[in-house]
């Protein structure tokens, strides 16, 4: 794992549960999802109802 480069998925290994049909199709599936951001939330956890 520490020789891995940010981004690059981790190496089928059978101890992950799933053949590697499943692993190939997962790390298919996982390289087409993009996220961005579709906006801003700000959470205010100094209001009273926090600190009872």
């Amino acid at each position: 794992m520490k020789e891995l480069k940010p981004g690059e998925p981790i190496p089928y290994h059978k101890n992950l549960g799933i053949s590697e049909a499943e692993y190939a199709a997962f790390i298919q599936f996982s390289q087409s999802v993009k996220i961005e951001a579709v906006g801003k939330f700000v959470e205010n956890y100094n209001d009273k109802q926090y600190h009872e």
